[in-house]
Order: C-alpha cells, then structure tokens, then sequence
C-alpha cells in the first residue's frame, strides 16, 4: 500500500491523490507499506523528516488499532519514500514515544 503524506497539510491520500479515510484491517494483519512525504499533490517533499503512522478508533481514545514505526528511507525506481510494514494493535510506537 502507498499512502502519500501532505508534509503542509498532514493529508494522507493514495494513488491518484485519492483521500484516505476508511480502511478496514483485522487484528494480526500485517501489510507492506510505503509513505511518500509530498508537499502538495505531485511534489515529492526534501524534508529530512521521517513519518511514523498512528491510527486510533478514536481522538478520544489512547489505545492504538494501528502503527508504522521504524520506517526505512528508500530511493529506488517508484522514487524517495520510506517502507515498512503496518502492524494492527501494537505497542511499538507508544515505545518510541515514550523514549
């Protein structure tokens, strides 16, 4: 899956500058991700940043459903982005935020 990450906005979009607002995962699932920082649709962004992706059920609500964390930078033939994989109810970025 490729999510493109608006670096002004914080948008997140899929190919085609679709939104991303639903996606539906069962507990357990892993799936490869790449995250594309962009700043605007069609401009790959220069930040030196480096995204890590949290999804709650809820603002509200402190428990995680799902992370990318320890997403590796990569510049291959689809173009600058970093990889990794989604993991559904982990702990890994309440770690890393913690440290």
């Amino acid at each position: 899956m490729i999510i493109y990450i608006d670096a002004n906005t914080l948008a997140l979009t899929t190919a085609g500058q679709v939104p991303l607002t639903d996606m539906a995962l069962v507990r357990g699932d892993k799936m490869p991700l790449r995250i594309v920082l962009t700043d605007g649709p069609g401009n790959p962004s220069n930040s030196d940043e480096v995204p890590v992706l949290a999804v709650k059920k809820s603002l509200g609500d402190d428990s995680l459903v799902l992370a990318a964390t320890n997403l590796e930078p990569v510049d291959d033939a689809l173009g600058p982005a970093y990889v990794g994989s989604l993991s559904v109810n982990t702990t890994q970025l309440i770690a890393a935020m913690n440290s």
